[in-house]
């Protein structure tokens, strides 16, 4: 501001020159004579011209780059160039520290829900749906633990079922694992999970929900038996160590074992066979495409024995390429399994396969756990 006061104050001392020496030229053009009184203000003016000259030369001369930097307004906060003199106890959080960098994860602890006091009210539950019987049916307790299926129920937005489960971990000291697994409904397996960890003395009602192709395909429209393996054990102790592996069985409906009915699979045009014999039925009834853009083997499988039927397609070749889907299914005993071998987009992009024209591989057939074979042979799939 104030070099823009000095050019404003330089300009109008500037034209007030001009003007009397323009005056003082008129009058000698008219051949006026020069008195001393105008000698004396002719020689003042002159003199105040050249002294504002040359302060307003001075002020609109072009500074050295050097000189350009002027001393900031006080009243402006700039920021300061100068490298920080900040001291270790007043550091910047926006920055990291040698204690933490950017890419570090840092470890928190969360406290883990290990269920509700074992003394506490239970939550409320619906209760069991009509066409069902079983509710509050304990299915193991001692000492240390006890499972209760308090209800079961349609599922809200499926064709599925939603069983309400309560698990008690008596013990004083011990962390469990709950785990049900391998569920079969009227002789078809089903899908399901369900796992919970709880602490000493402690329970939890959580949740089994129990859905699969069979009644996605419309095979079942109830529950009248529900098979199942529990498992409880130790946490961190080895599975060799587990303090319950056991099968049950339930009877939802109140139908017995011998009123049950196990209703015939669809059959679909166009099957192709891979084995049936007195041990093992396993059957490609459809293939194609899915929603992802991956190819789906759909397959059914019959295990007709008392032990689990491991089932492995081997030396998988895809339009005569090689191919590594691994699909490897345990079939329980005396059930009825649909499944699927997937090709996924991905894979099938990179063999540079667009259109799946035939499939050749080994099927092998094996009780789980043992290497002998009970079948093996080669087999070759073209979709219809």
């Amino acid at each position: 501001m104030k070099k823009i006061d000095l050019e404003r104050s330089a300009c109008k001392k500037t034209l007030a020159a001009i003007l009397a020496f323009t005056m003082a030229l008129g009058a000698a053009a008219c051949g006026a004579k020069e008195t001393e009184e105008t000698k004396k203000k002719k020689k003042k003016a002159t003199e105040k011209t050249e002294s504002v000259e040359h302060v307003f030369a001075k002020s609109m001369t072009i500074p050295d780059e050097s000189e350009t930097e002027t001393e900031p307004d006080a009243s402006i906060p700039f920021p300061s160039t100068e490298t920080s003199t900040t001291s270790s106890d007043e550091t910047d959080p926006f920055l990291p520290t040698d204690e933490t960098s950017p890419t570090e994860t840092l470890d928190i602890d969360y406290e883990e829900d290990l269920g509700d006091p074992i003394d506490s009210p239970d939550t409320e539950v619906p209760k069991t749906a009509e066409g069902f019987v079983m509710e509050n049916e304990v299915i193991v307790d001692n000492d240390m633990y006890r499972v209760t299926f308090l209800s079961i129920v349609p599922h809200e937005y499926a064709e599925r079922f939603v069983i309400y489960v309560k698990c008690e971990n008596k013990t004083p000291d011990k962390t469990m694992w709950f785990e049900i697994n391998d569920t079969v409904v009227n002789g078809y397996e089903a899908d399901s999970i369900f796992i919970e960890k709880i602490g000493p003395q402690r329970k939890t009602i959580s949740r089994l929900e129990i859905d699969g192709e069979i009644f996605d395909m419309g095979i079942l429209t109830t529950i009248d038996q529900l098979s199942f393996v529990l498992e409880i054990s130790e946490a961190g102790q080895s599975s060799l160590e587990d303090l319950l592996e056991q099968t049950f069985t339930v009877y939802p409906t109140g139908l017995t074992a011998e009123q049950i009915v196990i209703p015939e699979r669809p059959t679909f045009p166009g099957e192709d066979v891979l084995v049936d014999n007195d041990q093992i039925t396993v059957i490609i009834y459809s293939s194609g495409m899915n929603d992802f853009g991956d190819f789906d083997l759909n397959m059914y499988i019959e295990n007709k024995t008392d032990a689990p039927l491991r089932c492995e397609l081997q030396d998988v070749l895809v339009n005569g390429r090689p191919a590594d889907p691994y699909w490897v299914y345990t079939a329980p005993a005396h059930t009825k399994v649909f499944t699927s071998m997937r090709l996924y987009e991905m894979t099938m992009q990179e063999m540079k396969v667009t259109k799946v024209e035939k499939i050749d591989f080994a099927l092998c057939v094996r009780e789980r756990g043992k290497n002998e074979n009970l079948f093996l042979a080669p087999h070759e799939y073209k979709p219809q």
